[in-house]
C-alpha cells in the first residue's frame, strides 16, 4: 500500500509542476495530496508497536534519528545546491530549523526548501510527545479517547482560524488547514488505535471482519456528514477524512496480507520499501525535469516524464541507502529498518 501512496504523492506534485493533459489525470492526481496521511497512519502504528515492545528510552530516539536523518540531510543539501528548484525563499534561521528538525513549528518554514518537508516536521513533533501520550494511552479504550480528544483539538483550531485568522493570516491557509501538526494528530492517533485493534484481532478478542465493518460504518457516517454539510476546511480538515479512509485501507490490507504477497504486487512492494527516500528526493527531481522544454499537451511525453521521475527517484533512493549501509558496515554498526 505504501507503493501506491508514493505513486500518488509523485503524481500530485508532478501535476502541480506540469499540468496533466486530461482532466481525469488531474482528478486522480488530487488524491495524492492526501496520501501522506497514509504514511502518518503507518508510522504511528509502527512507532506504537515499538513503544509497546521496547518502551521509550534513549534508544527509541537514537533509532529514529538513524532512520530519518541521513536520507533527509542528503535530500536537504541536494535541494539547496539547486536554488532554481527550491520552494520559496529561505533564511539562515529556516535552514538551521530544517537541520534541527524544528521547521514544523514555523508556518513560514514548514514546507520550504524540500517542498515536502512538512511531513518530516510533523512526524518529529509526534515522536517528541510520545512519552506524554504513552502515560495516558495503554489500551484500545484510552487510544480511542485520545483520538476523540485530538479530533476535538483539530476542529477547535480550524474553527478559530476560520473565525479570526483568515484575514490576518490568509497567505498561510495551507498551514492552518492542512500542515498544522494539530490537524495531523488525529491521523497519527488513528495509527495508535489500529495497533490495539490489530493486537486484539491477533489475540482472538475481536474478529477482523467485525473491526472492518465498525470502522467502515464510522467512516461512512463521518463522510456523509462531511459532504452534506460541506465541512471541508470549515470544521473538519481534509487530512482527517483521508486519515480515516487510509486507516480502514490499512486494516483491510493487514487482513489480506496473503493476497498482497503475490508477484503481481512486487513492483509496488519495491516502491513501498524505498518510499521514504523516494518521497524526499522526488520533488527536487520533478522541478529539475520540468525545466526541460516540452509540449504541454503531449500525453505520451507527460506520462514518460512521470515514470522517469519515479525511476530516477528510486535509483537515487537506492543509491543513498547503499551508501548508508556501507558506512554502517564499515563503522561496525547494525543495519536498521526504514520507516
Amino acid at each position: 500500500m505504501k507503493g501506491i501512496a508514493i505513486l500518488l504523492v509523485i503524481l500530485v506534485h508532478f501535476d502541480q509542476n506540469w499540468t496533466a493533459p486530461y482532466n481525469i489525470l488531474q482528478k486522480v492526481s488530487a488524491i495524492g495530496a492526501r496520501a501522506p496521511q497514509f504514511f502518518f497512519v503507518i508510522s504511528a502504528f509502527l512507532t506504537w508497536r515499538s513503544i509497546e515492545k521496547n518502551g521509550i528510552d534513549k534508544s527509541f530516539y537514537l533509532n529514529r534519528i538513524k532512520r530519518l536523518l541521513p536520507t533527509y540531510y542528503i535530500a536537504l543539501v541536494l535541494a539547496m545546491l539547486l536554488p532554481t528548484v527550491t520552494i520559496g525563499e529561505y533564511s539562515i534561521g529556516n535552514i538551521v530549523a530544517h537541520f534541527l528538525l524544528l521547521h514544523g513549528l514555523n508556518p513560514y518554514w514548514i514546507n520550504t526548501i524540500l517542498g515536502v518537508a512538512w511531513y518530516i516536521g510533523d512526524l518529529v513533533l509526534f515522536y517528541a510527545i510520545c512519552p506524554l501520550l504513552k502515560k495516558a494511552i495503554n489500551n484500545l479504550l484510552s487510544s480511542l479517547i485520545g483520538f476523540v480528544i485530538t479530533t476535538g483539538l483539530s476542529v477547535l483550531a480550524l474553527v478559530i482560524y476560520n473565525r479570526f485568522g483568515t484575514e490576518v493570516m490568509g497567505n498561510l491557509e495551507m498551514f492552518f488547514t492542512t500542515f498544522f501538526f494539530i490537524h495531523q494528530l488525529p491521523v497519527l492517533m488513528m495509527g495508535v488505535v489500529l495497533y490495539y485493534i490489530i493486537e486484539k484481532t491477533r489475540a482472538g478478542e475481536v474478529k477482523i471482519f467485525r473491526a472492518l465493518v465498525f470502522l467502515g460504518a464510522a467512516i461512512i457516517i463521518v463522510l456523509v456528514i462531511f459532504l452534506v454539510l460541506h465541512l471541508n476546511k470549515k470544521i473538519l480538515a481534509s487530512s482527517f477524512i483521508a486519515g480515516l479512509l487510509f486507516a480502514w485501507i490499512f486494516l483491510l490490507s493487514h487482513s489480506m496480507r496473503w493476497a498482497l504477497s503475490i508477484k503481481l504486487f512486487t513492483p509496488l512492494a519495491f516502491l513501498g520499501k524505498h518510499s521514504y527516500g523516494i518521497y524526499l528526493f522526488h520533488y527536487t527531481i520533478i522541478t529539475c525535469l520540468v525545466l526541460i522544454p516540452h509540449a504541454e499537451s503531449n500525453v505520451l511525453l507527460w506520462l514518460l516524464f512521470y515514470f522517469l521521475v519515479i525511476a530516477i527517484s528510486s535509483i537515487v533512493s537506492i543509491a543513498e541507502e547503499k551508501m548508508e549501509r556501507c558506512y554502517l558496515l564499515k563503522s561496525g554498526k547494525e543495519n536498521h529498518e526504514r520507516i
